[in-house]
């Protein structure tokens, strides 16, 4: 059994182009999504998806949107700049939508405050103060504490 599959984990590049004009062939998604390696290197990965999952997806297929695509990669040559180069490709079998860019940039919410101390009483405060403080000095009345007293 002969096996190959390919998951590619980025963000697109552009909005997604749908090809559904031609009521003789399926409809078609192109996007490019780029996927940033440990070594500050991007590599390209253009994505044709086909079918009637193309409708359902084309509208959330954003530019700068995170999406995991998953299926069978190939290389596509062309004539490049400086000659004969290739790029390359996957047939999507799946696809997962992840964050999206508008959610990324918002501001995170405020913590919520912690409560106040404000409500006790100032002498229940200060009895509670010391009486903290009282329980954590040594037992033999020394400001310093050894360090084989700790129990862990």
């Amino acid at each position: 059994m002969n096996y190959l599959n390919t998951i590619a984990v980025g963000r697109l590049t552009k909005d997604v182009k749908v090809f559904d004009n031609d009521p003789q062939k399926e409809p078609l998604a192109c996007f490019t999504v780029a996927v940033t390696t440990g070594q500050s290197r991007t590599t390209f990965i253009e994505v044709e998806l086909r079918g009637d999952r193309v409708a359902k997806i084309a509208q959330y297929l954003i530019k700068g949107k995170e999406v995991t695509v998953d299926g069978l990669p190939f290389a596509r040559a062309y004539d490049g700049k400086d000659g004969a180069a290739a790029s390359l490709c996957l047939f999507a079998n799946t696809i997962q939508l992840g964050n999206d860019p508008r959610s990324e940039e918002a501001p995170a919410p405020a913590p919520a405050p912690a409560p106040s101390r404000a409500s006790a009483p100032a002498s229940s405060r200060a009895a509670a103060s010391n009486k903290a403080s009282k329980s954590r000095a040594p037992a033999n009345g020394s400001s310093e504490f050894d360090d084989d007293s700790i129990p862990y």
